[in-house]
């Protein structure tokens, strides 16, 4: 019966375990009602040889070998080998299990496991927070603890670690103002955290405790544990932050799309309505004309009755040609907007670095307008000549661009027209087209999570080409490519999420 309940425990828990009858009553008495009725367990439990020449029968069975202290120094290997790819203690900790499994080994006590785990954790702290302290200029030390440690900056800290309630504008702007306040932290930790050599997830393990803990937990740490939560804390938000700006960006533009074709509905209805009385004040006005009663020198003065002679020309020009175009109604409403418009979309424009590989016409428009908006002729409309127009599409140019007399000579005297752009309708567009190829994936923001390429997803060029020939292994005369955790293992792409 001892060796019955050895190998049920031991195929549920590739472990073995220490027992009496009496602690086993319920798994006893099942077996033997179901499989041995007739059978009388006898109140002695069997001896230690006994009970250790059936787990040696068992492992025979199987294939597994027992715990060992060569074992040990190997399962402390993997588990930091672990550590550098996840510090979540329960994927170690799991990881461990499965690797047990793998090299068919008993599994060893729980209290094994603790100690294993708790060593690789602090050994890769102890490695990150040395070579951070290297790598970390005077003037960075103290900007970061001082978010830590000062006074005044203790609201800062909480509100760079405040999420957004929703896509208000006031929310948006306190969103840029966190974006500035850490961005010249972000670029030295661009530079900072490759050599750390840290992977992604331990990135988003330390920025998920500075989060958590509040300022005096933090400051109660060491300098260079506390700075290393404050870095990956700064990586991870400076991104975060930036998806909530670009989503932001898009929701925004598509408001604006959607108000203005509502405005340019409710327009062209009134256009008709307005057509329709104006149509009937033609005839009136033709009435008087035709009435042979009233006499030639009457018939002005009667129609002026009818239409002021301030309005007539307007209301001629009306008359003969009434505007239905609900295109231009939805312009109209951008510019009369364009205050909005600069003020929840502008600062992101100019903040964001926009990765445009496929569209050349949109990069050329992008790369304009932010040195449009940084020159000091940022509020004149610049002549069509010299903006890049191409990435508009025909049927919207009509739109963007007027002409506009201008004096080309003084002596004698000489007058051309000369096109122009509307640029509160130009950056509208611009937004336009730029926040749908951002959402149909043909530009993206490298500094970003939902809104970055494919590319940076993949292993780094420099990487495959230096480790390549290492991805592979050969089956059956095959070569197969290693699977991307089996790569994390041996270190060659590290980084990797």
């Amino acid at each position: 019966m001892n060796y019955l309940l050895q190998v049920g425990y031991f195929r549920a828990s590739r472990k073995f375990y220490k027992f009496k009858f009496s602690d086993a009553k319920e798994d006893t008495r099942y077996i033997i009602n179901r499989y041995f009725p007739t059978f009388k367990l006898t109140k002695n439990n069997v001896s230690k040889d006994k009970h250790y020449e059936g787990q040696d029968a068992i492992l025979k069975i199987y294939g597994y070998r027992k715990y060992s202290s060569e074992f040990e120094a190997e399962l402390e290997k993997q588990a930091y080998r672990l550590s550098k790819i996840d510090m979540a203690l329960r994927f170690i900790f799991d990881e461990l299990l499965h690797f047990c499994e793998s090299k068919q080994i008993v599994r060893p006590q729980y209290s094994t496991f603790q100690k294993l785990v708790s060593k690789a954790v602090i050994r890769e702290e102890n490695r990150l927070t040395e070579r951070l302290t290297r790598a970390l200029d005077s003037a960075s030390r103290e900007k970061l603890d001082e978010l830590v440690t000062n006074i005044n900056t203790i609201s800062e800290l909480s509100m760079l670690k405040k999420d957004l309630k929703g896509f208000m504008t006031t929310e948006m702007e306190t969103e840029s103002d966190k974006r500035k306040s850490i961005a010249e932290l972000f670029e030295k930790s661009r530079k900072i955290i490759p050599d750390l050599n840290i992977s992604k997830h331990n990135i988003q393990y330390y920025s998920d405790l500075c989060e958590y803990y509040d300022t005096c937990r933090l400051n109660g740490f060491s300098k260079k544990k506390s700075r290393l939560y404050m870095l990956c804390f700064i990586w991870q938000r400076f991104i975060k932050i930036n998806d909530h700006l670009i989503t932001f960006f898009v929701h925004k533009r598509n408001s604006f799309e959607t108000k203005g074709s509502e405005y340019a509905k409710e327009c062209v209805a009134e256009a008709k309505d307005s057509s329709e009385s104006d149509r009937k004040t033609a005839g009136q006005i033709i009435e008087v004309v035709e009435n042979e009663e009233i006499q030639d020198s009457e018939i002005r003065p009667k129609c002026y009755e009818i239409v002021s002679k301030t309005e007539l020309k307007d209301f001629r020009l009306k008359l003969q040609e009434p505007n239905f175009d609900a295109m231009s109604y939805k312009w109209e409403y951008y510019s009369k907007e364009h205050g909005s418009i600069k003020r929840n979309l502008r600062s992101i424009f100019l903040e964001q670095q926009w990765i445009i590989d496929k569209k050349a016409n949109l990069k050329e428009a992008v790369v304009f307008a932010k040195k449009y908006f940084t020159s000091s002729e940022k509020t004149m409309d610049p002549q069509a000549a010299a903006v890049p127009l191409k990435f508009i599409s025909a049927r919207y140019r009509k739109y963007i661009t007027y002409m506009r007399p201008v004096k080309v000579s003084s002596k004698p005297e000489k007058i051309k027209n000369i096109k122009y752009v509307d640029i509160k309708r130009f950056v509208m567009i611009l937004y336009s087209y730029l926040a749908s190829a951002v959402t149909s994936g043909n530009v993206f923001v490298a500094d970003s999570v939902n809104y970055r390429s494919l590319e940076n997803e993949l292993i780094d060029k420099q990487v495959w080409d230096k480790n390549k020939n290492k991805y592979y292994v050969t089956e059956n005369g095959k070569d197969i490519l290693l699977t991307t955790f089996r790569m994390k293992e041996l270190y060659l792409i590290p980084n990797l999420n």
